[in-house]
């Protein structure tokens, strides 16, 4: 894990990779683990302070017993197993934020600027995690909408209302546009 936070090949082993380390068996030197583990308790505020999540003391001390007891298959705590969720949902780096970015300036261009927030949100989506567009096949999705009669001819269709006027109506329509006309132009 500490791998994938933090990289200790520059200046040894991190400070938040040491914090990491208390939650993580795998890189205990269980040679020099008792029960209780004062050095790893005491830095148990360290940890609270870098992912704003308190472990408990108690908790700490089972979860170090029950690791001993049995190193493959031991009870963890659920103070302790939310710590690890928080410390498996921390990013590495920012490629994925910028990569959304990157997207979102595509998207959104110059000649596309008037899209709505949601489907701007949903473009990106279907960019970042979508199938490529040489993999898609629509006929599927043309035959349903076809089936549901959502064509140009289909009858069904509710047809424009065509507003008839009378011969008068229509002249006086002619003047009244004539008028406006001469008048503002």
């Amino acid at each position: 894990m500490s791998k994938r936070l933090v990289d200790s090949s520059r200046n040894g082993e991190s400070e938040v990779s040491k914090i990491v380390n208390l939650i993580e068996p795998s890189s205990w030197n269980i040679e020099d683990v008792t029960v209780p583990w004062l050095e790893a308790e005491e830095k148990l505020t360290d940890f609270s302070k870098t992912f704003k999540h308190k472990i408990c003391v108690n908790e700490y001390r089972d979860f170090v017993e029950n690791v001993l007891s049995d190193f493959n298959n031991h009870k963890i705590p659920q103070t302790i197993r939310k710590a690890k969720n928080i410390v498996s949902a921390v990013a590495v780096s920012s490629a994925e934020a910028e990569r959304g970015f990157s997207l979102m300036n595509f998207t959104v261009t110059k000649q596309r600027n008037s899209l709505a927030v949601k489907t701007t949100s949903n473009l990106m989506t279907i960019m970042m995690i979508g199938l490529p567009l040489s993999r898609w096949d629509p006929h599927p999705h043309v035959k349903t909408w076809l089936r549901k009669h959502r064509s140009a001819d289909d009858r069904r269709v509710k047809m424009k209302k065509v507003k008839k006027y009378s011969k008068t109506r229509k002249l006086f329509r002619i003047i009244f546009v004539d008028c406006v006309r001469s008048y503002f132009w």
